[in-house]
């Protein structure tokens, strides 16, 4: 149950660095939250997670494919924190992001399938990761000189 808590806390450890040196400089909406807030936020959403897959992992033992899903997803999330903080890449963050949402949307559906009370607990995280999806959009658009060599560019203000 504290796997997820445990791997958040290493790897959001690891990016404090580039998160005072670069990400406090960039601009953000005007709708970003403080940046305190996101430790506490992450911290009950894995707390969330841990529990849903407790629950399912009581019903269904292991392995069993949403816990395969589960883990596939938590990679995609720790992963996203490296590529937008460690790497500087927004670009490849935000289509990373986006294909973590469809596994976060995924592996929420087929915990609720298993245990309702295991769907309720990731709804916050599937909100939250369309929240981050956003709030990532809105950053890799508003500073495109920020991004590290080989980052994917933002589209144009032509393009959207």
């Amino acid at each position: 149950m504290g796997v997820p808590l445990a791997l958040g806390t290493v790897v959001g450890t690891s990016t404090l660095p580039p998160i005072v040196s670069w990400y406090r400089k960039l601009k953000k909406p005007k709708w970003t939250p403080p940046a305190p807030l996101f430790g506490q936020i992450w911290s009950v959403l894995y707390g969330c997670m841990g529990a849903a897959s407790y629950l399912v992992w009581k019903r269904t033992g292991f392995p069993s494919a949403p816990l395969g899903l589960y883990g596939v997803q938590l990679v995609f999330n720790l992963a996203w924190q490296l590529i937008f903080f460690q790497a500087k890449k927004p670009g490849v963050a935000q289509a990373e992001n986006a294909v973590l949402l469809g596994l976060v949307a995924a592996t929420t559906v087929s915990f609720a399938r298993i245990d309702a009370n295991a769907g309720k607990l990731m709804a916050p995280y599937l909100a939250f990761t369309a929240f981050a999806n956003a709030l990532n959009w809105s950053i890799w658009n508003e500073n495109p000189e920020a991004a590290s060599p080989g980052d994917i560019e933002p589209p144009s203000k032509k393009e959207l």
